[in-house]
Formats: structure tokens, sequence, C-alpha cells
């Protein structure tokens, strides 16, 4: 959905644009390689001047140097447990469809103002993940590496 695509990012790079002290990456999807010019254009909208967009670059390595973890509709917050980062799920229509906000792993944001909300929460200590929701999400969805793990989400997904 185009308008809910700009929708998500304008209200990331809002959410953004006046937190101190803050870096935002924004990292593309595969199949948004060639957006670099898009999403500069929503954050000079936003007036987001703190950010970086980025392609090549490891996701692991990428989510292991962040402090939170915002996504709308990726597998990308099913990675992030591994790692024990917050995790925030930008999510207007209130879908949760991967999931995660049922099973305790993310903040569900509607909007920019919950969305920043959320952010500083995190960034002032006042909130933290759920470390027996990310056990045992690791546990029953992600239990092991053996390459079927995107798999179990899916089945997961069809079947909640």
């Amino acid at each position: 959905d185009p308008e809910l695509r700009e929708k998500s990012a304008f209200d990331v790079f809002t959410a953004m644009s006046n937190i101190p002290n803050t870096h935002l990456v924004v990292k593309l999807h595969p199949a948004e390689k060639n957006d670099m010019t898009y999403y500069k254009e929503i954050a000079r909208k936003a007036g987001c001047i703190n950010y970086q967009i980025i392609y090549h670059i490891d996701l692991y390595l990428l989510i292991s140097l962040s402090d939170i973890v915002i996504t709308c509709f990726s597998t990308v917050g099913a990675e992030t447990v591994y790692f024990n980062k917050p995790l925030i799920i930008l999510d207007h229509l209130k879908q949760d469809i991967q999931g995660y906000h049922k099973e305790g792993i993310a903040y569900q944001a509607t909007d920019q103002e919950e969305l920043k909300n959320y952010i500083l929460k995190f960034l002032n200590g006042q909130l933290s993940i759920n470390a027996e929701n990310y056990s045992n999400y690791i546990r029953n969805f992600a239990f092991k590496i053996d390459g079927h793990v995107a798999e179990r989400i899916i089945d997961f997904i069809k079947n909640n």
C-alpha cells in the first residue's frame, strides 16, 4: 500500500526528528535498494536531519548496534529478539500481522506520537524488553537455528 508506506516512513522520521542525541538509521529492504531519494524527500518533509539511509550493511551487525528496532511488517522483528533489543512495531491499522505485539515482544504504536513516546521511554529507561516473553518466543518459534525459522513464523501467521 503506497499510502501506508509513505505514512509509515513520515511517522518514523517525524518521531525521531526532535529527539536529542539520537540518530535514525533506515535500512532499506532489498526491494527498495533504489529508493534513497524517496526516503530523503520524506525525511525533508518531516524535518528530520538526524538520520542515515543505508542498504549495504549486514542486518545482524546493524541490529546488534541499535538501541531500538522499529519495523512495520518485517521478519526483522523476530530477528531482533535474538539480540534482546527493544522492538516497536508501527502498526497504523492495528493488524499485528506477525503477532509480535500479541506475543509480548513488541510495543505497538499506531501513530507518530505513540511511536515517539515509546522511543523516549526506552531511551529514558522507563520501558524495557520483557525477557521472559523474548525467551518464550525463541523457544516457541525459533528455538534452533536450523534454516526453518522463517517457515515456523509463516506457519504461525497462517494459523493465528
